[in-house]
């Protein structure tokens, strides 16, 4: 994902993590555990095996979502 999808939640999720309220930082690396990962809620591949008349943009920001580094990517991420 790219800025603008963080730049368009940020606001939402009050510059938090989704799953664990950590206050999310702008100007960090990509590998602090601040950084803002934008993490689908439905994992793309349960709906890339939707039919194709459903029409759902899995990366629409209804499943979007902020989430630390940590809780995205670790080895506990959602």
């Amino acid at each position: 994902m790219n800025a603008n999808a963080v730049d368009t939640l940020r606001p939402y999720q009050h510059g938090r993590c989704f799953y664990c309220n950590r206050v999310l930082q702008e100007d960090v690396d990509k590998e602090h555990d601040a950084f803002a990962d934008v993490d689908h809620v439905i994992p793309l591949s349960l709906l890339v095996r939707q039919p194709p008349n459903l029409g759902v943009n899995p990366n629409g920001v209804w499943n979007l979502v902020l989430a630390c580094k940590k809780c995205n990517r670790g080895q506990q991420g959602k």
